[in-house]
């Protein structure tokens, strides 16, 4: 989970929810979601059915930090574009 922290850099520690919740552990439904609540963004969460636990975390992190990078991209943009003037 250590390379999820420069995706987090950008808000203060104690202003960044996470949570991951596994269900069925082990299991042949094994579940892996990675829940973060970042101020500006509101909550992202990621997925993962992977069977083996270590590669499901891997999974849901890597689509977790891929949904943050889109919407800071997509704020990005936002902000870059000049405003619209009605002739």
């Amino acid at each position: 989970m250590s390379s999820l922290t420069r995706h987090l850099a950008r808000w203060r520690p104690e202003k960044v929810d996470l949570e991951i919740s596994v269900k069925d552990r082990g299991g042949p439904e094994q579940k892996v979601t990675l829940e973060a609540l970042l101020p500006g963004l509101g909550q992202v969460v990621a997925t993962s059915e992977h069977r083996d636990l270590d590669h499901a975390l891997i999974e849901a992190r890597k689509e977790l930090t891929r949904q943050i990078d889109d919407e800071k991209a997509k704020r990005s943009d936002h902000k870059a574009q000049p405003p619209r003037r009605t002739p």
